[in-house]
């Protein structure tokens, strides 16, 4: 008897309130999608970016360095036990002209950190390039695109910055889309990518090593065991490269030092040849004394004015090398970064 009565107060309170009760229906299951979604949704997306990581060959760890990687930091790389590739390149950041708009170029990968074709092609010759793709719409394939060279000819690395835009690509090591990094270039601040072939730079030092390593193979990046040997192999890098700032100032010292000391010692003969011609010069005026003829007096003060042009520019000779000295000396040691792709 109450069960019925129980029944039928439930059936009128929802009859009577039908309105209410489907919203309140309609909530509830409204909420078990979501969640069922979110649940389903995040297997699907770490799958969709381990096979677009895997395409891809997404390097382990990447290092750069201020003052680029030469051929021992190349060499220290190559001997780093356990790393399966390595592949060196270079970047520039450049402003695009008469915008504030500022892009890193990045030089077309071989294997490691590859990108992905949008649109149209990749960069075969040093005078094509392929911009992010969200720069799609902005620009087209065909048109031509300039860029600022720096103010410093010694930090330009690009042979021309002019480009005829071939392609649009998605690269494989930005996942942010709003969100590419600081630069010292423009408003300090990246606003996308773009690629270029390795001929387009002129540099005699690499700007990023791409790493990749044997035993995180067909391990997911999602795996805790992925995290604790990458975390491995990225301190046994920060250790392989822990004194190489101090060794890689003393080599870039080593050759402008050894200039430096030898036109030092090249004005000090210098000046030991002028001081003899001067004294030679004296010794003669106090020989010929007053008496002497218009075409020796004449002579006498043509060397004093060749002696006067010597010692001219051995002051200009000296204020370079005290320039070059004092930069020298201001040159810090390089630092290097080690990201890896978590």
């Amino acid at each position: 008897m109450r069960k019925k009565t129980l029944n039928k107060e439930i059936r009128r309170s929802i009859t009577g309130s039908l309105g209410r009760f489907i919203s309140i229906f309609s909530l509830m299951l409204l909420g078990t999608f979501a969640f069922v979604g979110l649940k389903v949704s995040g297997p699907d997306m770490r799958r969709t970016a381990e096979d677009f990581y895997a395409q891809h060959h997404l390097a382990d760890l990447t290092l750069t360095s201020t003052l680029g990687l030469d051929h021992s930091d190349q060499q220290l790389i190559n001997e780093t036990k356990g790393v399966k590739k390595a592949e060196f390149g270079y970047f520039q950041d450049l402003v695009i002209k008469g915008k504030e708009n500022s892009l890193r170029l990045f030089s077309k990968p071989d294997e490691l950190s590859t990108y992905e074709l949008m649109s149209g092609k990749l960069p075969q010759k040093d005078s094509e390039i392929a911009l992010d793709y969200l720069y799609d719409g902005q620009y087209k394939i065909g048109q031509t695109i300039d860029f600022t060279p720096p103010k410093s000819k010694d930090s330009d690395l690009i042979k021309n910055h002019s480009f005829k835009i071939v392609g649009f690509v998605k690269s494989s090591e930005y996942v942010d889309k709003s969100d590419f990094g600081s630069t010292t270039v423009g408003t300090g601040k990246l606003n996308g990518y773009a690629l270029v072939t390795k001929e387009a730079f002129d540099s005699d030092v690499y700007m990023i090593a791409r790493l990749s390593y044997k035993n995180l193979q067909n391990i997911s990046i999602f795996d805790s065991k992925y995290d604790s040997r990458l975390k491995t192999e990225q301190k046994t890098l920060e250790n392989t490269f822990k004194n190489q700032p101090e060794k890689r100032l003393a080599a870039l010292k080593t050759a402008p030092e050894k200039q430096i000391n030898e036109a030092k010692s090249q004005i000090v003969e210098e000046e030991n040849q002028l001081t003899q011609q001067e004294n030679q010069l004296i010794a003669q005026k106090n020989q010929i004394g007053e008496n002497a003829s218009a075409q020796a007096i004449e002579q006498i003060n043509a060397g004093q004015n060749q002696i006067n042009d010597g010692k001219e520019k051995i002051a200009k000779d000296k204020a370079e090398l005290a320039k070059q000295e004092t930069a020298l000396n201001q040159l810090e040691k390089p630092t290097y970064q080690i990201n890896n792709r978590k």
